[in-house]
């Protein structure tokens, strides 16, 4: 198994959370970004910098995840391509997507860019707090205990 860590957009406290659960449990991590981020310095953390571009890190994660990765990321559509690929996903609140529930995050996704397009305003999103780090951290050591 491997980790992968779409960088662009997901918040830096989960990532260090995940990155240092990845080396604590000798599991190799890829971050993918469109920028250098800062990453430890361990031979089980690799760092990925794709183009500027509004999919290139998600490209570059979807192809090449493979059966039994974990992808950590907020995009609901790269999480889709990655389960259909026979990886699981985590988000930063610690949701788990699988086969199972990701067309119904799709079908909210959609409806909310429609939403968005005729007009509608959506309340500001939270600023990540204690508990969704808290809550996020507790879903990646039962995914990993699970997979060792």
């Amino acid at each position: 198994m491997n980790i992968w860590i779409d960088g662009d957009g997901f918040p830096a406290r989960q990532r260090e959370i995940a990155l240092q659960a990845a080396i604590r449990g000798h599991i190799a991590v890829t971050v993918v970004s469109d920028r250098l981020l800062r990453v430890p310095d361990s031979s089980l953390v690799r760092q990925i910098v794709v183009k500027q571009g509004d999919d290139s890190a998600d490209d570059a994660i979807a192809s090449s995840v493979s059966p039994g990765d974990l992808v950590i990321t907020r995009d609901i559509l790269l999480m889709e391509r990655c389960i259909e690929m026979g990886a699981r996903c985590i988000d930063h609140v610690g949701s788990v997507t699988t086969k199972e529930n990701i067309s119904e995050r799709v079908s909210v996704r959609a409806a909310m860019v429609a939403y968005r397009e005729y007009g509608g305003t959506v309340a500001p999103k939270r600023k990540d707090d204690q508990k969704q780090r808290q809550a996020f951290a507790n879903t990646l050591v039962k995914e990993l205990a699970g997979r060792m």
